[in-house]
């Protein structure tokens, strides 16, 4: 392929939500900062408002392709020029082998077992989902991450979805308290949260909320403020174009299958708490969440909440079910764990923003715990040829 010239880029995706948004703007980000005027975006503008166009029908060097059904996965490949599809359930599992083609799966399943995980972190015991008005593939996918995760260490989850709205509040008053909920999305999230508040519901100590998508727009013009779960949408655009344009070039080999999730949640109020029954023990770990970067002993936890270092360390013991400092080191690790993985700070500077004395503390931390340094987990997590895990942000199938 002649590389002087232009190459036409099609891009067949709806913009009719904010996610599928978002991974058109990451598409456009990557061709304007990464490939130097080669590219020439051409847009689908049936496919944004749902009515996409026959790929036959466009000259292309390469394309980056929604796919909701097989019939579109199958025009796409039979196309034979270099493609990404983006595809937003896991259906189905094995994905196209061919050589110029890269399959992007939004893995909706590790999005809830993620929630589960935050929840666990904070000690809930209780737990309900809040399934959309419609089920969906990817709600099932999300609501099957969350409730499998959740069974696998011995818990239960409640359905809090009702098919009467009006009923909500009731359903929700009725959950144990206290509870963590994982809605649907962050809309689910906000009814919810109005429920829960028209139940006479504290939030979040009665019931602590979780949305997905992260939408400020929806989050954060409510009181308490509603946590999220990114989905990483722009991310996931900016690892389509980069991967096209691999393909494109040659540079590396299609054929693969690439999974893509985020688990590192936004917290705001409505999570805001810890589900410990022992009130000194979940206010001296919440302070701990809050300043990771300094000095954490027991000493400094009971001064801090104006109680005795003695008692202090027998409750957290008693509550936890092992000492202050092992939970401490959870925390830090759970924290630079997310933050290699999803954000291009320095090792260094996620080492002292979780409170590592040193870079080498926190390699042999992650050595330990995940068998692998920091920067190896961030290529491995990054769509390297390792295979990943659980706590993969990144990793192909």
């Amino acid at each position: 392929m002649n590389v002087t010239r232009p190459q036409k880029i099609l891009v067949t995706m709806p913009t009719i939500n904010r996610p599928e948004r978002l991974k058109l703007d990451g598409i456009l980000a990557y061709a304007h900062e990464k490939t130097g005027g080669r590219w020439q975006i051409s847009l689908d503008f049936g496919a944004l408002s749902g009515s996409p166009a026959p790929i036959s029908s466009r000259r292309a060097d390469g394309v980056i392709a929604y796919v909701d059904s097989d019939e579109r996965r199958r025009e796409v490949v039979a196309a034979g020029i270099p493609a990404v599809l983006v595809e937003d359930v896991l259906v189905p599992r094995r994905s196209p082998r061919a050589r110029h083609v890269v399959t992007i799966l939004c893995d909706h399943e590790a999005e809830g077992r993620a929630a589960a995980d935050y929840f666990l972190a904070k000690h809930f015991r209780s737990f309900a989902w809040l399934g959309p008005e419609t089920e969906t593939e990817w709600s099932r996918a999300r609501r099957d991450g969350f409730v499998g995760r959740l069974r696998a260490v011995g818990f239960c989850c409640a359905d809090a979805s009702v098919g009467v709205e009006d009923e909500l509040p009731g359903r929700l008053a009725s959950l144990p308290r206290p509870s963590a909920l994982f809605a649907s999305h962050d809309f689910r999230a906000r009814q919810a949260l109005e429920a829960a508040l028209a139940a006479g519901l504290s939030v979040p100590h009665d019931l602590a909320i979780l949305g997905v998508d992260d939408d400020a727009a929806i989050c954060t013009t409510v009181s308490p403020a509603i946590s999220s779960l990114p989905t990483g949408d722009f991310r996931l655009g900016y690892a389509a174009g980069r991967v096209l344009n691999e393909l494109i070039r040659k540079t590396a080999p299609g054929g693969r299958t690439i999974r893509f999730a985020s688990h590192r949640v936004s917290t705001r109020l409505s999570t805001d708490a810890d589900a410990l029954p022992d009130r000194f023990v979940a206010e001296a770990l919440r302070y701990a969440r809050g300043n990771l970067a300094g000095r954490l002993d027991a000493a400094t936890l009971a001064r801090r909440i104006g109680y005795s270092k003695h008692m202090l360390q027998i409750r957290a013991q008693r509550a936890l079910g092992r000492t202050l400092g092992e939970e401490i080191r959870q925390m830090r690790l759970s924290a630079a764990r997310d933050l290699v993985a999803e954000s291009d700070l320095p090792v260094a500077d996620i080492a002292e923003s979780c409170g590592f004395t040193s870079v080498s503390h926190m390699a042999l931390r992650f050595r330990a715990a995940f068998g692998a340094t920091p920067l190896s987990l961030r290529r491995k997590w990054r769509c390297s040829s390792a295979e990943g895990g659980d706590y993969g942000i990144i990793h192909k199938q």
